[in-house]
């Protein structure tokens, strides 16, 4: 005996990070994306070293020195 009038799904919407992963439509080269990840990554690593890295190495190495 079929249902009626009974619970009805909601329509589906496209998932948006899906269509960022499929590009939404655009096709960018491979070789693009993988060059601006390096740079991007090679960025971050230079701005990590320059101000985390160079004003904290003085102050561990001396916390190391008394540790001992």
């Amino acid at each position: 005996m079929p249902v009626t009038g009974g619970f009805q799904a909601p329509a589906r919407r496209p998932c948006p990070t899906l269509a960022l992963a499929r590009g939404a439509g655009r096709r960018k080269s491979s070789g693009l994306t993988f060059a601006l990840t390096v740079a991007s990554m090679l960025v971050l690593a230079w701005l990590l070293h320059r101000f985390v890295e160079k004003p904290l190495t003085p102050r561990l190495r001396a916390a190391l020195a008394k540790a001992r």
